[in-house]
């Protein structure tokens, strides 16, 4: 519409209201980015809480997981390698 329009930009209305609603959206995009970033944020800070137990829990898995290697009497089952975990 900046390219097309003719004479003085302040007389053309239609101009002038497209820009005032294009202001309004870039104005809520803006906000709304904003709000993802501190979501964003709150979600890596959870994360970080989480990170340390779920490396124990991988290291338990696969200690007992090789314990068969040992000996094929130490092979267990799902249930009990979850009450273990608990």
């Amino acid at each position: 519409m900046l390219q097309e329009s003719k004479g003085d930009l302040l007389d053309d209305v239609n101009l002038i209201d497209t820009l005032a609603i294009s202001k309004e959206r870039s104005d809520e995009v803006k906000q709304s980015l904003e709000n993802s970033e501190a979501i964003l944020k709150k979600v890596e800070e959870a994360r970080e809480k989480f990170r340390g137990c779920g490396r124990m829990a991988s290291i338990l898995y696969f200690v007992l997981n090789d314990l068969n290697k040992i000996d094929p009497m130490y092979q267990f089952s799902l249930d009990w390698y979850k009450n273990l975990f608990d």
